[in-house]
């Protein structure tokens, strides 16, 4: 593997929090350290950390889920992805945050004991279909439960120690309704089990009246937009990058380039990055150039430009022209969600820079 190609494969695409503990860079807003320290005092409360596409969570839940495991012997941390559990999140009914809950702590090592009750819990689930004359099964899965009540005993098993289950990619249940519908009843529940709770939420439950069903979490933990002019987020993001490039492949005037074409956006620097190193190795230079960055920069914006419908064109033209929209539409929550625009708050927005450099927007 040419130097290259080892530079493009330190910016991972797809799993930006591999090889995690090399990587790892602290933001400016340390929410997976406040999240974690939060549960160290109290195991049994709920967290969501919300943001865009890209703008960290998962990253920041990792950290936190780092942070706990290594706090001690006192906690069962369990950290997944929900998506990857059972059939993932295709069918958000109530109930799946248990069910989801109980199979992530069923893939951690843990004692016998645990075992014991979730096929104890195997065991109920086999008899309640039964009794409403369901065929029985004997392909029931230990953790394949959404009763709160089996949950219990399976952390009772666990006892004095407390449990705490961190789950990724609950962001995607779209739209805000949607989120709240699967996971509303089951928050109070786990509350009720002595279960301490991390999700990701999509940035969409900020907007409207969805920021008052915030107020099922015991708190709320919102991944703001970097604004790379700001100087503790240009810091970060340059952090980001000479973390993953110790042969400095990327001269300093080049990382300034991409710290910039990234609009703050995190997973979008990774990619630019990513895209960057690529377009250097045919060229057979020692570096990564400006001009690679741009193309990159191209690419990126044709990715941001597609699809746009006309409501969501007609809004970045208006903030070009600094008149931000007065109220949040479904288009402008999409724009946003994206990473598309960043919310700068009150009322202020930013057009991604990749974007704004699109002849194709009809930008005004």
């Amino acid at each position: 593997m040419g130097p290259f190609q080892l530079l493009a494969a330190r910016f991972p695409v797809t799993r930006p929090w591999e090889d995690f503990d090399e990587r790892y860079v602290t933001r400016p807003n340390p929410i997976g350290d406040e999240v974690a320290d939060s549960l160290l005092f109290e195991p049994s409360g709920s967290h969501v950390i919300v943001g865009s596409i890209g703008s960290g969570k998962s990253t920041e839940l990792y950290r936190a889920a780092t942070r706990l495991q290594r706090a001690g012997s006192s906690l069962v941390v369990a950290c997944a992805d929900a998506d990857l559990l059972g059939d993932g999140l295709t069918d958000p009914r109530p109930g799946i945050l248990i069910t989801r809950v109980a199979q992530a702590l069923a893939a951690t090592p843990i004692s016998p004991p645990f075992a014991l009750a979730g096929e104890q819990a195997a065991a109920r689930v086999r008899r309640r279909a039964a009794a409403e004359g369901m065929p029985p099964s004997a392909d029931v899965e230990p953790m394949e439960t959404s009763d709160p009540d089996d949950l219990r005993q399976m952390v009772a098993a666990l006892a004095p120690r407390r449990v705490v289950v961190l789950l990724d990619s609950f962001d995607r249940l779209l739209p805000a309704s949607t989120y709240f519908e699967a996971i509303e009843r089951d928050l109070l529940m786990l509350k009720r089990v002595g279960v301490g709770v991390v999700l990701t939420a999509p940035v969409d439950v900020l907007f409207l009246h969805w920021r008052e069903a915030l107020s099922n979490f015991s708190s709320v933990h919102v991944l703001r937009a970097l604004d790379p002019g700001v100087g503790e987020h240009g810091e970060f993001l340059h952090a980001v990058l000479a973390r993953r490039d110790p042969e400095e492949l990327i001269p300093m005037p080049v990382r300034d380039a991409l710290v910039e074409a990234s609009g703050g956006h995190p997973r979008h620097l990774v990619q630019l990055a990513h895209a960057a190193a690529r377009a250097a190795a045919p060229a057979g230079t020692r570096r990564v150039w400006s001009e690679d960055v741009r193309r990159a920069c191209d690419r990126l914006g044709e990715f941001l430009a597609d699809a746009l419908v006309g409501e969501q064109v007609v809004i970045l033209d208006a903030i070009v022209r600094e008149e931000m929209p007065d109220r949040a539409s479904d288009s402008l929550i999409g724009l946003v969600r994206d990473g598309r625009v960043f919310d700068d708050g009150d009322g202020r927005y930013r057009i991604h820079p990749a974007l704004l450099a699109r002849p194709a927007r009809r930008v005004a």
